[in-house]
């Protein structure tokens, strides 16, 4: 994925980019923000104007729903779970571990969840408005 003027700005932050209308995506964040007590992360839509600007929009999200920017790097479908959770606390940083096993077959079982995640979830209209209090970690 090709990175413009705008990521290299934001070379710092921790974004995790969501599909803003699947409910399985929306837990996530939430379940995220409740374990992230030092506030490591951002959030954005991936159909957001951040996502556009960072060259990471995705119009289709069928079968990428989370993307993880982080140190300028672009982590996708598995692995960006797995770095995403190697920054929460105990215990959860401990599934960072599922990297050993390969790629391929990480990314079955993700594909697999993601292919099915409207079904088994749901999906909103419309993406999520945060409350008041974390609203200052979603990036527009």
């Amino acid at each position: 994925m090709a990175m413009n003027s705008t990521s290299k700005k934001m070379k710092s932050d921790k974004i995790i980019f969501f599909d803003g209308v699947c409910n399985l995506c929306n837990r996530l964040v939430i379940f995220i923000i409740k374990q992230d007590r030092k506030n490591n992360f951002k959030f954005a839509s991936l159909q957001s104007a951040t996502a556009e600007k960072m060259g990471i929009l995705q119009k289709d999200t069928t079968s990428i729903s989370v993307i993880f920017f982080s140190e300028n790097k672009v982590y996708q479908k598995s692995t960006a779970i797995l770095h995403i959770f190697k920054l929460l606390p105990f215990p959860w940083s401990l599934l960072f571990g599922f990297i050993i096993v390969p790629r391929i077959i990480r990314d079955s079982i993700y594909n697999f969840i993601a292919a099915n995640r409207y079904k088994w979830f749901g999906k909103k209209d419309e993406c999520m408005v945060p409350s008041e209090n974390i609203e200052k970690r979603f990036l527009k």
